[in-house]
């Protein structure tokens, strides 16, 4: 069977379903799902190891969480508090792929894209996720 391109995004839209008789066990940091330049489903690994949502999606409540996770870590130099996936192509190969792009993001400017920013992205963002410390080999 040949691969299947899938949408940019489809993973994390993939990872949490309303009804499911199971759910996925992996971890992920806090992730802010978005659609149409709103935020619509907030993601996070439970205590039991599956990707659960929690319900509310105001952006101080975002902000908050995500400071306090970022500001943890006592290596995070540039106080990164979360990470916004874009969608981005790659036209380095034939038919272009999707590379998609990383912004690091700080607690104030976390607060000015969340009230101001994200609504004029339309669907460019694929979704808001805390800082982790990337993992050294």
């Amino acid at each position: 069977m040949p691969p299947v391109t899938m949408e940019a995004g489809w993973l994390f839209q993939a990872l949490w379903k309303h009804h499911a008789d199971s759910r996925c066990k992996v971890c992920i940091p806090d992730t802010i799902l978005t659609k149409d330049g709103a935020p619509y489903r907030w993601l996070f690994t439970s205590r039991s190891g599956e990707v659960v949502r929690k319900r509310a999606l105001e952006p101080n409540a975002i902000k908050e969480r995500f400071v306090k996770l970022g500001l943890l870590l006592s290596d995070n130099e540039p106080r990164h508090v979360g990470v916004v996936r874009s969608r981005g192509r790659d036209t380095s190969t034939e038919g272009g792929g999707d590379a998609g792009q990383l912004r690091m993001i700080s607690a104030q400017a976390l607060g000015q894209f969340l009230h101001r920013e994200l609504a004029s992205t339309g669907d460019s963002v694929l979704c808001i996720q805390s800082y982790i410390r990337p993992i050294r080999w």
